[in-house]
């Protein structure tokens, strides 16, 4: 499957189809490359509703970390994003499903949803074992999305430490309420619990970021994937399906 992603109208030539006129195409050369299924996510759901889109239901989960004693015997540093070290783009979270390839990571320098500043990588020596991306939530105060993580295996005990040091940049000797889009089986949310906090679900909503799906071919292909299927049990959570091929 494919996806797509930044869609916007100049104010002054909205309402005259030039959006819906740029998606079709896309649609088009989706299908024409054998893709099945194209993803999304928006804000904008009566709008792609309107095209042929569906909304995936989703869970995010919702904690919150106070000062903590979160330690570890690496390096904690922020990671540059002009300067994305190679090691980093090899980390892989065993729990996800996200490959993330050269062109992806270029994007994430070029066109950034996160803080610069909340973009952290833990170290053993020069070698990088686990990183977590994240945004400052306007709608929360000193709130953290919590856009993105991984690590190696065996250094899940780096993750915790990590989201602390974002804690302490959002909201220095207060405690910060993060919220992800994470499966009770991912990693993160495993050490959380381990330590003892409190993980809390909720629904997704427009202001949170709501995600979509549309079929690209007829439902009798073989392997066809429907937004039920997203629906239902996955093997992971459906926003770890987000698509490396995007227009």
């Amino acid at each position: 499957f494919g996806g797509i992603g930044a869609v916007a109208t100049r104010p002054s030539a909205r309402g005259q189809g030039f959006a819906t006129l740029a998606l079709k195409q896309c649609e088009d050369v989706m299908r024409a490359r054998g893709y099945r299924v194209a993803i999304l996510f928006c804000s904008m759901v009566e709008f792609y509703q309107r095209l042929g889109w569906a909304v995936v239901k989703e869970e995010w989960t919702g904690f919150e970390l106070s000062r903590s004693r979160a330690r570890t015997r690496h390096r904690i540093s922020q990671v540059d994003f002009a300067e994305i070290p190679p090691a980093i783009r090899d980390l892989s979270d065993s729990t996800s499903a996200i490959v993330r390839s050269e062109e992806l990571w270029q994007e994430y320098g070029d066109w950034p949803r996160e803080d610069p500043d909340l973009f952290l990588a833990t170290f053993h020596g020069e070698q990088p074992v686990a990183y977590v991306r994240g945004r400052r939530d306007r709608h929360r105060g000193k709130g953290i999305r919590l856009m993105d993580d991984a690590c190696q295996n065996g250094h899940e005990e780096a993750l915790l430490p990590l989201l602390d040091q974002q804690r302490q940049v959002v909201s220095g000797d207060a405690s910060a309420r993060f919220h992800a889009f994470l499966s009770a089986e991912h990693s993160v949310a495993k050490v959380l619990v381990s330590a003892g906090i409190h993980l809390s679900l909720q629904r997704t909503t427009p202001e949170v970021g709501v995600m979509m799906i549309k079929p690209l071919q007829k439902e009798s292909a073989a392997g066809f994937l429907n937004v039920d299927e997203f629906n239902g049990h996955s093997p992971w959570s459906p926003r770890t399906w987000w698509a490396v091929d995007r227009f």
